[in-house]
């Protein structure tokens, strides 16, 4: 992913050797895409996706994903 743009990787010196990793704006701009794709598997392929019985509210499951892959990104944002 480092190769193809989409992460940033920074190797501190230090024992242990600590490694930290960025998304890219590039890795950013999948996001949209990825939350689609994220739909489309729990409204599908909820049997690959879910043990046991399907949840009758795939949206609200999605939406409370969603919300906390976007926090996760928007402090991402915040440090660059």
């Amino acid at each position: 992913m480092e190769k193809d743009g989409l992460i940033t990787r920074k190797i501190y010196h230090e024992t242990p050797v600590r490694v930290e990793y960025n998304l890219t704006e590039k890795a950013m701009a999948l996001t949209p895409i990825l939350e689609q794709m994220a739909l489309f598997s729990m409204r599908y392929c909820t049997k690959d996706v879910f043990r046991g019985p399907v949840p009758k509210d795939v949206e609200k499951i999605y939406s409370d994903i969603a919300v906390e892959f976007r926090k996760a990104t928007s402090s991402y944002q915040e440090k660059s």
